[in-house]
């Protein structure tokens, strides 16, 4: 007969309030000659929830009656616990609705004292190692995929994120670059001069802004960046946008206007972020 555990030998927790029971079983496991079992015996309910958190079973055989508690609630105690070896649930006889419980309540295999032999307790904790060794290599492979899941999105992320910083990078050099053709085209023509110094000098502030907020990457990938909000003159941030955009405009032919209503002159919100937005929008 294979041996169907890697390890030596097999652990069993076998909480059994009656000693003729325990004995009667434990010299069972005995008869599997294939497997060697290590037995460590509860006599009680309470003892079985002190037993169960220390973990390291392989299966536990578990007696319906248990004084005045049963099987059903302690197993359901230990599955609270975060038990998850399987359990295989002996009563002393045959009751279909209590097998029906005991499957709902998790058990592994539902066994009556009388029926059992070395071959069929055999089968039974066999089958029920093997069906959690099948159900662990099914959930391992689930959060590989779910792991897998999350890289693909994070990178689909951080490439987003790479394109937002490259526009939004790009955006205050192009002004810049925009505004310097301008003043080749336009030597000695002091009001284009005026404009272009003081376009050319947001832009490079506003390069530094962006560059500063990037130092703090996690901030942004995690959504957290800060939003400073205050009362805001909508026209006078929107002005210094139109002026940054204005040679690539001019060069297309398209005039930029201004046009805010009286009563949006005010608003409440982030004066960077807000001109960040409308850059977008323009570019």
């Amino acid at each position: 007969m294979k041996k169907w555990l890697k390890s030596k030998e097999i652990n069993v927790l076998m909480v059994e309030d009656d000693e003729d029971d325990y004995v009667l079983t434990s010299a069972l496991l005995t008869e599997i000659y294939a497997e060697k079992f290590k037995v460590e015996w509860a006599r009680t309910f309470e003892e079985a929830l002190e037993k169960i958190p220390a973990g390291g079973f392989d299966v536990c055989l578990m007696d319906y009656r248990l004084g005045p508690h049963n099987g059903i609630e302690l197993m359901q105690e230990a599955r609270s616990m975060g038990y998850d070896a399987p359990i295989i649930l002996l009563t002393g006889q045959t009751d279909k609705e209590l097998d029906f419980e005991a499957m709902r309540a998790g058990a592994a295999d539902y066994l009556v004292k009388a029926q059992i032999n070395a071959v069929n307790l055999e089968r039974s904790i066999r089958y029920s190692i093997q069906q959690k060794q099948m159900e662990d290599e099914r959930m391992k492979h689930v959060r590989e995929q779910e792991a897998r899941v999350q890289a693909e999105a994070a990178n689909a992320a951080k490439d987003d994120f790479l394109a937002m910083v490259s526009h939004e990078l790009r955006t205050p050099l192009n002004a810049m670059v925009g505004w310097v053709g301008l003043l080749r085209t336009n030597k000695g023509n002091e009001d284009v001069y005026a404009r272009a110094i003081d376009a050319i000098d947001r832009s490079a502030k506003a390069q530094t802004r962006l560059v500063n907020d990037l130092l703090d990457i996690s901030r942004i990938v995690n959504g957290n960046l800060l939003i400073e909000k205050q009362p805001v003159h909508l026209a006078s941030i929107i002005g210094p946008v139109i002026d940054g955009v204005f040679p690539s405009a001019e060069a297309k032919k398209i005039t930029l206007e201004v046009d805010v209503e009286r009563s949006a002159k005010w608003i409440n919100g982030d004066p960077n972020r807000i001109q960040q937005v409308v850059n977008n929008l323009l570019q």
